[in-house]
């Protein structure tokens, strides 16, 4: 079962950094430069193995699959989104699932994560996803919340998702608001064959 690691770091768009001295700890000023410098993306990508399969019960609906491991594809832009047809294929008696967790923030602190678990037996037939993020409980930095929709392809051979994610480096305590959140947006396609287009 082979897993892939991908992280990169960046800035948050939008946000500009301060040459100012050093205001002192717990200050706003402080904590947002910080959260620039520090903010990272990041993703993990999986098979199931047979034995996951079983056990998280994704099986249930096709009692008579032989369950197989494929390894999931990371497509690149330059690479066709053309699907081999599921006629040709002859995977109508296997199933397969995978994994792709991906994640933005300020690690330790403040991070908003979205985990899709998929299945294809040479169409898609199980797609789940759960997004969710903490604050490790600093008074200064809040999660906001997150929304995921999806959509299927023609016959069922991808499954489209967009997630956004929103985290508020700058939290208010006196105001009980926000005053400078990030807004993260990402859409993904899943194919029948573990591919990830994103």
């Amino acid at each position: 079962m082979a897993a892939v690691l991908i992280t990169t770091m960046g800035l948050v768009g939008g946000l500009g950094t301060s040459a100012a001295a050093d205001p002192g700890p717990g200050s706003a000023t402080k904590d947002l430069s910080a959260y620039q410098e520090a903010v990272t993306t990041g993703q993990s990508v999986r098979s199931l193995s047979p034995d996951e399969i079983r056990a998280k019960g994704l099986d249930r609906a096709f009692p008579n699959a032989v369950l197989i491991t494929i390894p999931p594809r990371i497509v690149t832009n330059g690479e066709a989104t053309v699907l081999p047809s599921k006629q040709s294929s002859g995977a109508a008696n296997t199933l397969a699932c995978w994994n792709h967790s991906w994640w933005v923030g300020w690690y330790d602190v403040l991070r908003g994560q979205n985990d899709v678990t998929w299945c294809a037996n040479g169409t898609i037939t199980y797609t789940y996803a759960n997004c969710w993020g903490y604050d490790g409980g600093y008074p200064s930095y809040e999660y906001l919340g997150c929304t995921n929709s999806g959509s299927y392809g023609v016959g069922y051979m991808t499954w489209n998702l967009w997630t956004q994610i929103r985290l508020c480096p700058l939290w208010i305590p006196l105001w009980g608001a926000c005053a400078s959140d990030d807004n993260f947006e990402r859409s993904y396609q899943y194919g029948w064959l573990g591919q990830i287009w994103g």
